[in-house]
């Protein structure tokens, strides 16, 4: 028998059970701590949990001291894709993961309550971003728009067409008259000037007629071509994307920053509408500044 013990100190399975607690994790939705979050995994040390529909769960009767917690919750509905390229398409697969970790320190005969927040992974609801590729064999475009609600939708386009003659300057010159059979020698000499000079002018009109030419060097451009909705709303498409967001935006505040983007669009890019390759400023230009400035990098496929 120790001194301590022949005092009436404490014995060894009294020290033991005063150097337990309780540890109690809840885990909230970082935008709203009210929501709470079911299926999170949990884990202290060597100890692993799952909150329940209250968001919670508790380690009991635990040694005291300093505990590292982590919280993550997969969203596997959610998993995404960040493009690296998008066109041709290279991208990289993510897990829509959600994260936390923190410190906790469990103190003797007592419950230590933490609260962890978390990024909640959703798609935002009826926004989806829609491509036709570019037909190599039939010349054909292609485009990219995006739809929301199903009622509204935005891309940018030619104002009238390629190729068409209201993007031509000026008008088409016109043949000169040739001189009667007896005109004079004056006469004929004249003509031959102005049908050389017609001829010129006609080239540099066919040129600046030409698809390529109005492809390249640009024309007048136009949200929707001036039209309503987007003119290939409601077609079918070869590619379809729906953002994935884990930030405290509500679908309403995405929409809205959509909408403001696109009918700002010309005023800040640009009225033009060009096409050279991924370079210039036309309907793959136009989706992927969407992207990036309403933050909507991470897509699902559908």
């Amino acid at each position: 028998m120790t001194d301590l013990d022949s005092v009436g100190g404490p014995s060894a399975e009294q020290q033991d059970k005063e150097e337990k607690g309780n540890l109690k994790i809840t885990v909230v939705d970082k935008c709203d701590d009210k929501k709470l979050i079911e299926d999170v995994g949990v884990s202290a040390k060597s100890l692993k949990g799952v909150t329940n529909s209250s968001g919670e769960v508790e380690f009991l009767d635990i040694p005291v001291g300093s505990y590292g917690v982590t919280a993550d919750k997969a969203y596997p509905n959610e998993d995404y894709i960040n493009f690296i390229v998008h066109y041709p398409k290279i991208a990289l697969s993510k897990k829509a993961l959600s994260k936390e970790s923190t410190e906790a320190e469990v103190e003797n005969g007592k419950t230590t309550d933490i609260q962890m927040k978390l990024d909640v992974y959703r798609t935002v609801n009826k926004v989806v971003l829609k491509r036709i590729h570019i037909d190599r064999k039939s010349g054909d475009y292609g485009h990219w728009w995006i739809v929301i609600d199903g009622k509204e939708s935005y891309g940018w386009w030619p104002k009238y067409g390629i190729p068409d003659e209201e993007n031509v300057s000026g008008q088409a010159p016109v043949s000169p008259d040739a001189p009667p059979a007896n005109a004079g020698i004056v006469d004929n000499i004249q003509y031959l000037a102005v049908r050389a000079g017609y001829a010129a002018q006609k080239l540099l009109y066919d040129v600046r007629s030409h698809a390529l030419t109005q492809t390249f060097l640009g024309v007048e451009g136009a949200l929707n071509a001036d039209e309503e909705l987007d003119p290939h709303d409601g077609d079918p498409c070869d590619e379809e994307y729906q953002p994935v967001v884990h930030d405290c935006r509500t679908d309403s505040d995405i929409k809205t920053e959509i909408r403001k983007f696109a009918k700002g669009y010309a005023k800040k890019y640009g009225s033009k509408w060009s096409w050279r390759f991924e370079f210039g400023n036309h309907c793959h230009t136009f989706q992927k500044r969407m992207i990036d400035k309403c933050r909507l990098e991470d897509l699902k496929e559908l």
